[in-house]
């Protein structure tokens, strides 16, 4: 892609102009890994944090210990004896007590879910050495009791680290504007040409590459004419941006849909990229939306996800950009007025001495 103009008409506010120079840190490599700043957790803090008295925060709760016996009673591997056991420990207080070491397992939520879950499981590995010969009173044999722990520990995160619904969150869709369609097809045509370069880079074999090198040129627009995305992407253009199809544009609405729905203003403090690509892969329009657009690809199944991770990837890292540069200016500008409004005060003060 030539350098992109940056000059973006003022059409739509909450877009970033996807300015060349804003994807050359964009590596495409560990596209599957978490967000850098979400991996760099400072294992010291977490370790402390892991000390905090369980009664400090507690989570665990009865109704959970009963949830945990359920599941268990359910489980036809295990024998009578086993679901009869486990059928008076629903409502066992003492049994409760000596459970508290799992509230001491779990992490503060941070950036990412992702990371605080890990760290909170490799806790209960931990712990659970340390704490098993009290629940060994209770429970056995003792891989009955380790079950029981694990499920009742599945519980206990499941419950502290869902996220939060948003007010939007009964929404099915969210109104995106022409204006916003012209600014989302040229946003497009920037991810597939970034990819496509990051691609040819990548340390495979020739045919896999040309694989996936497939399937990026299916979903461009060869014939600019027939395409949707002319207006914008014509005004910026300096010989080389790339034209999305159709039916890829409306692949574009539908993310952007759903980046509007969990990422609303202000901006919340849990949301992370890979709630999005999770919101993303588990909406079913989507996934079918982006398929139907590279059907005429023969790649595999595998291929044509790995494509769209790449692309989910990207359009987060534009947009969040942008809500970020948005929020900066914002809280500059309230700055800068609080600071005169002081100053004001000063000088009232002044002329009424």
């Amino acid at each position: 892609m030539a350098t992109c103009s940056n000059d973006v008409p003022e059409l739509l506010v909450d877009y970033e102009s996807p300015i060349w120079e804003d994807f050359e840190n964009i590596e495409i490599d560990s596209m599957f890994d978490l967000p850098e700043n979400d991996e760099q957790v400072d294992d010291s803090k977490v370790e402390s944090s892991t000390k905090t008295n369980p009664a400090a925060f507690c989570k665990l709760s009865m109704e959970m210990q009963r949830k945990a016996c359920t599941k268990i009673m359910e489980d036809k591997c295990f024998p009578e004896s086993s679901h009869l056991l486990v059928a008076t420990l629903q409502d066992n207080l003492l049994l409760h007590e000596k459970l508290r070491f799992l509230d001491s397992c779990l992490v503060p939520k941070g950036r990412s879910l992702q990371v605080a879950k890990d760290k909170a499981w490799s806790n209960f590995n931990n712990l659970y050495t340390l704490n098993a010969i009290h629940i060994y009173t209770f429970i056995q044999p003792q891989g009955l009791a380790f079950i029981f722990c694990l499920k009742l520990f599945e519980i206990l995160v499941e419950n502290y680290y869902c996220e939060p619904q948003t007010k939007k969150e009964g929404q099915k869709s969210v109104e995106i504007k022409y204006q916003d369609k012209d600014i989302l097809d040229y946003i497009g045509g920037c991810i597939l040409f970034k990819i496509k370069n990051q691609v040819g880079r990548l340390n495979e074999t020739d045919v896999k590459k040309h694989i996936k090198l497939n399937i990026i040129n299916v979903l461009v627009e060869n014939d600019s004419e027939k395409s949707e995305s002319c207006s914008l992407t014509n005004v910026l253009n300096r010989g080389s941006l790339i034209h999305i199809r159709s039916d890829l544009s409306t692949f574009f609405v539908k993310i952007e849909s759903i980046f509007r729905i969990i990422f609303p203003n202000p901006v919340e403090s849990f949301f992370s990229l890979e709630s999005f690509i999770k919101r993303c892969l588990d909406t079913n329009d989507i996934v079918k939306c982006f398929f139907d657009s590279c059907n005429h690809s023969l790649a595999e199944h595998s291929e044509k996800m790995f494509i769209l991770k790449l692309i989910l990837k990207l359009f987060f890292k534009i947009r969040v950009h942008r809500k970020c540069k948005l929020f900066l200016e914002k809280y500059r500008k309230q700055k800068q007025i609080s600071s005169k409004e002081k100053g004001l005060r000063k000088k009232l003060k002044q002329v009424k001495k």
